[in-house]
């Protein structure tokens, strides 16, 4: 087993390696600085010392260069190392992801370290800029996240005037803010993304001119997030719970090649080589299919590999087209062989003019929801970049076609963008959409002429859906000018009475929670003459107040967990109302505030709160930390602040001392344990005493906590068996009707169901519930798109999943997915919960990482060879997530307002790709809503596309510990809820009829099916008969 185990990960390790030097993109390299050859290098930036750890080795960058013989400063490198020490954490791959992105300050370099440094012979400097993304967390327009640090400005500079080569190296998720590079004479680029196992050796080699990069950028890089057309609509604060697609199908490139900008740094497809490549010899044919083959030839000095890519411009407005479309798509693209100087090959690439249709969601052509092939131009250009491509040829269509006529989509996005940069309204048809959306971005204006002339104790009910929770200003009109609005009518927000604070400038303020929520007017006299309500969300950054309190109110956070939750409250005892967050259910949980501090220095902190437990030591429950550093909080105590009748009561905590800087801060409450407090209020006081010493943050203690905590298995099977066994129809499978109609219902209501207690050791995530009585086994599940995640097991990190698809090589995409076949069935892991293809809709998604290209036509490829490749080694692919998932912020209350073509052309065309390519054996749903549906609930998205156009039968599973309802689930045809289902409420459910057998027969079915395929489950039937 030792023997094996070593060899095995040898090869693991070996490979992941492989992926990286093959991902890794240079993107710039002016006057061939890189190379480094012999030179000497003097490396700037604490990300160099960063270490990641996924099994018992190190992947510090340092090392690598060293082992791998990179001439290096090595006193500059001690001093960083001395530097992280005392100022830097660890950090730990499988850790708990609910962190918010973290970067260290960087290390002060005073003159005499430059003088030093040079004197020593250091030609080149390198510089190491990191950033993290994670599940549950975009990034923020801001400094030290998609912005640099004031730090790291200064550092970029005094290098840059330092130093005539200067080596950028951007060891980020996905990208930051470029327009730096205009103002810092920077002479080369590589990106790297995040480390895995073998990254740093793949760096060095490439470094040092012993691999030549050939990866290219699978998105593209602008200079601002004020570049990408999504922003305005993106993430928390740019709609919040309510993202609409208004950029539709102008993703990305499409968006940048179509419009033009002069703002685009790195284009999608692009990266450079150390040698030089010929495309020519094009050939173009157009018969039943489209055929353009070429050639390529190393005109260098360097062995290389070449990315070849090939782009359609369908029929455009200019040109008489009535269909907008991107002025260039992906339409194909192949990788060439390691090619010596001076040597060829010949790459061929066949298209099916099908595939190049446009979907028609409006009727413009005169059908509606349709595939149409436009008639007009058809030219097709190649080359190795979006910006660098030649004609390789083209035809002309006489007349439109219509490809494939398809189920209707209900829409609730009011417009989108066109071809020629208008916006076109759409027809919002959507069947959910019963409330008012409440915008954080600008004023919203709630109309309620129906309280206008009601009588004395009537009502007017409304639903409203505020993009973000907290704090917003609230006006009316329309009322009588010389009575307050307290005399006109009560409100109550989801049955609380909101107890209005004085106006201030005619507003109110008013907390509303992050969901929908109901609205209740209630007339106090008659005829209250209200007409209108607007909402203006308050801007969340708090100026505290060096002379007196500050008061922050708890609900108006800048950033939170996407469980948390906004609630409003009476204090029958002090006859109050306010509001309060809550729902800090596990360890992790955080909500942030955005500070703004004049006078930096101690301040004295307190808490308003209630609390139901046992009296605590807050430090015992809660972190605090500010800008990431973690505060004490001295001898403060939650006591429990409950009536002897369960009434609710807050009271204030004593206080603790912090330090706060000066200027903009980010104070972030943690949850360290469980029953954690409702927190109302955080008062900040400025203090005459003192801290003691602050400690970075460090997940060490709430990692072992987390791996003690990994349940065991259930009781283990005993082998009693009864009836139709699942054996039975794996030798027979016309016995799968009788096999279910023998079940009770709530045997049928287990089969669909999933369960998180019956894992493995070492910390999977969960299973298909068991059903032993009936043969039925579990089969076990793992993350992730770059390597498994178990605790107590050392699986290899693979680079991250952008990184991989940066290789633009299909043998590897289907190599990779063999290799974690392999590695699955080592681990006893049966579904792999990859790969994942959401599409980059913005760079500060928090997954994108993890997620493949902008382009679904490259994201469909990449995982279809991997899907094929894992499948065969009888271990089944989950497919991921399905669909327009792209912001991390509160993805369980998120609805993604998206038109019917850019959901057909952008966000489910990948998936369609895989499935018509590979067919997985399940496809994950996600969270959100989409167009006011829960995604798993949508009997169109689930069932009617999936199933009848694309002719799938694999198994829907449910992101874990969704909070959709799974009798909705399995009425839309959604198989299998994880991690764990409605037992109890299906088997009800079926009881009264408010499901069928059928419907659930169905699912059941698909589940059973599944299983089928697995080489574990096929084992354990091999046993069974024995």
């Amino acid at each position: 087993m030792g023997d094996n185990i070593n060899a095995l990960q040898e090869k693991w390790y070996d490979f992941s390696q492989k992926i990286a030097e093959e991902g890794i993109v240079l993107l710039k390299n002016e006057n061939n600085v890189l190379p480094l050859l012999n030179k000497k290098a003097a490396i700037f930036g604490a990300a160099q010392m960063e270490n990641f750890r996924s099994d018992e080795s190190d992947l510090y960058l340092i090392n690598e260069l060293e082992k791998n013989g990179i001439n290096f400063d090595r006193e500059l490198a001690n001093d960083y190392k001395s530097w992280a020490e005392s100022n830097s954490k660890d950090r730990n791959f499988r850790t708990n992801i609910m962190v918010q992105n973290e970067f260290d300050e960087e290390m002060p370099i005073s003159e005499d370290v430059f003088e030093r440094v040079l004197s020593g012979g250091a030609e080149t400097a390198m510089i190491v800029i990191r950033r993290s993304s994670s599940e549950n967390c975009d990034m923020t327009a801001e400094k030290g996240d998609y912005l640099l640090s004031d730090s790291e400005e200064r550092l970029i500079k005094a290098v840059c005037r330092h130093f005539k080569d200067v080596i950028l190296l951007l060891k980020i998720g996905c990208c930051i803010d470029l327009s730096f590079l205009d103002d810092n004479k920077i002479n080369a680029v590589i990106y790297t993304n995040s480390f895995g196992n073998g990254t740093a050796a793949a760096l060095a080699r490439i470094l040092k001119g012993e691999v030549n990069p050939s990866g290219k950028l699978t998105y593209t890089m602008a200079k601002r997030i004020s570049d990408y057309p999504s922003s305005a609509n993106f993430g928390q604060h740019g709609g919040g719970l309510i993202q609409d697609y208004k950029e539709d199908i102008f993703v990305g490139y499409r968006y940048f090649k179509t419009f033009g900008s002069e703002n685009v740094v790195f284009p999608f497809g692009h990266g450079l080589s150390y040698t030089n490549f010929k495309l020519d010899n094009i050939r173009f044919e157009k018969s039943d299919k489209i055929y353009v083959e070429l050639n390529v030839t190393n005109t260098g000095k360097y062995a290389g590999k070449e990315v070849v890519q090939l782009y359609c411009s369908a029929p455009q407005l200019s040109d008489g087209a009535v269909l907008g479309k991107p002025l260039m798509e992906l339409c194909g693209f192949e990788k060439t062989r390691l090619l010596a100087p001076g040597e060829s090959e010949t790459l061929r690439f066949e298209v099916d003019p099908d595939e190049l249709a446009s979907y028609d969601d409006t009727g413009a052509l005169g059908e509606k929801s349709v595939f149409v092939s436009e008639k007009g131009a058809y030219n097709f250009f190649i080359g190795n970049s979006i910006e660098n491509v030649t004609l390789a040829g083209g035809y002309t269509q006489k007349e439109n076609r219509i490809i494939r006529k398809c189920s209707n989509i209900a829409t609730a996005l009011p417009e989108r963008l066109s071809a020629d940069g208008t916006y076109e309204r759409l027809p919002v048809n959507s069947a959910g959409n019963l409330y008012t959306a409440i915008s954080p971005l600008e004023k919203t204006k709630v109309d309620v002429h129906g309280i206008a002339e009601l009588s004395k104790g009537e009502s007017l009910d409304l639903k409203l859906f505020p993009g973000v929770g907290g704090g917003y200003a609230l006006t009316f009109s329309g009322m009588d000018g010389n009575k307050p609005v307290t005399e006109l009518a009560e409100i109550r927000i989801d049955g609380i009475k909101i107890k209005l604070a004085p106006a201030v400038n005619s507003q109110y303020v008013i907390s509303l929670p992050l969901r929908i929520c109901d609205l209740k007017l209630t007339a106090l006299c008659d005829n209250p003459g209200i007409e209108s309500l607007y909402f203006e969300k308050i801007d969340t950054t708090v100026t505290v107040d060096g002379d007196k309190p500050t008061v922050i109110k708890c609900s108006n956070y800048y950033e939170g967990s996407f469980y948390l939750e906004v609630s409003n409250y009476e204090d029958d005892i002090s006859n109050t109302s306010d509001s309060y967050i809550t729902n800090f259910f596990i360890s992790g949980m955080y909500a942030i505030y955005k500070l703004y501090v004049p006078q930096g220095g101690a301040y004295d902190i307190s808490f308003k709160y209630s609390y139901n437990a046992e009296t605590v030591a807050v430090n015992n429950v809660m972190t605090v930390a500010v800008s990431n550093i973690v505060q004490p909080l001295g001898t403060m105590k939650f006591e429990n602040t409950y009536l002897p009748n369960g009434k609710r009561r807050f009271k204030n905590t004593d206080f603790s001392t912090i330090e706060l800087p000066k200027g903009y801060v980010y104070l972030k409450i943690i949850s360290a344990d469980i029953p954690f407090p409702d927190i109302s209020e955080v008062v900040l006081s400025k203090s005459s005493g003192k801290t003691v010493k602050a400690e970075n943050i460090t997940d060490e203690a709430r990692d072992k906590k987390d791996k003690e905590a990994v349940p065991g298995m259930l009781e283990p099977d005993n082998g009693i068996r009864s009836g139709i066994i699942l054996r039975n129809v794996y030798d027979n499978p016309e016995l799968m009707r009788p096999f279910l109609e023998q079940l009770s219902d709530e045997e049928l209501a287990v089969i669909v169901s999933g369960t998180s207690l019956n894992r493995t050791p070492y910390g999977d995530v969960g299973c298909n519930h068991p059903l032993y009585l009936r043969g039925v086994p579990a089969a076990q599940t793992a993350d992730g798109p770059c390597g498994l995640r178990q605790q107590g097991l050392n699986p290899t990190r693979y680079p991250m999943s952008v990184i991989l698809a940066s290789s633009f090589n299909k043998g590897l995409y289907s190599e990779y997915g063999e290799i974690m076949g392999e590695e699955c069935r080592f681990y006893g892991v049966d579904l792999w919960l990859a790969p994942s293809i959401n599409i980059f809709r913005n760079p500060l998604g928090g997954r994108n990482n993890s997620y493949a290209s902008e382009d679904p036509y490259l994201s469909g490829i990449f995982a279809s060879e991997q899907i094929k490749s894992i499948q065969k080694c009888g271990v089944g692919a989950v497919l991921k997530h399905y669909c327009a998932n792209s912001t991390e912020y509160e993805r369980l209350k998120s609805n993604s307002r998206v038109s019917e073509r850019a959901l057909r052309e952008i966000y489910m065309k990948g998936f369609e790709i895989a499935v018509k390519r590979a067919d997985p054996w399940a496809i994950m749903s996600s969270y959100n809503s989409v167009n006011d549906t829960k995604v798993c609930e949508n009997r169109t998205l689930i069932t009617e596309i999936p199933r009848k156009e694309w002719n799938w039968d694999g198994v829907f599973v449910t992101d874990w510990w969704n909070d959709s309802n799974h009798i909705k689930e399995l009425k839309a045809g959604h198989d299998l809820k994880m991690a764990t289902g409605d037992i109890s409420g299906v088997a009800k459910a079926l009881g009264d009829g408010i499901l069928t057998r059928e419907e659930v027969y169905v699912c059941a079915g698909r589940v059973l099916k599944m299983l089928l395929k697995l080489e574990t489950v096929r084992e354990f039937i091999a046993e069974e008969g024995a």
